[in-house]
């Protein structure tokens, strides 16, 4: 049984995409606190903070939330992109990555070595 580079190719895409979204997920949902003496807080965002959650200020105890709604979109395009564009891209471009149909063939593209009889050959 041989391996068909087409479907190995398909595989890996496929599996590098599920990856990279759940690292995308837990990337953009993961908070980081910061515990300064007057102001609590955690930010949630991987490139870009699209998220604050305030727990403390100067004047006590507060539960408030900042979201900056076109910082969250960037974020999903980010990760958009490297989750499907790229793979996409490099499944489409690079050459003989593309499932080629059973229908009838071009020519081969290859030389034939074909094996003649040489009648001038003594024996």
């Amino acid at each position: 049984m041989g391996h068909d580079p087409t479907k190995l190719r398909v595989v890996l895409t496929v599996t590098y995409s599920a990856v990279t979204v759940a690292v995308s997920l837990m990337l953009m949902g993961r908070g980081i606190l910061h515990e300064w003496p007057d102001f609590v807080h955690t930010t949630y965002g991987f490139p870009l903070t699209w998220g604050v959650h305030v727990t403390e200020t100067f004047t006590g105890p507060a539960n408030f939330w900042m979201v900056d709604t076109s910082a969250l979109l960037f974020d999903l395009l980010f990760w958009e992109v490297v989750a499907v564009a790229l793979p996409l891209a490099s499944l489409l471009l690079v050459p003989g990555a593309r499932t080629r149909s059973r229908g009838p063939r071009g020519p081969d593209p290859r030389p034939r070595t074909e094996q003649r009889l040489d009648l001038n050959k003594e024996r």
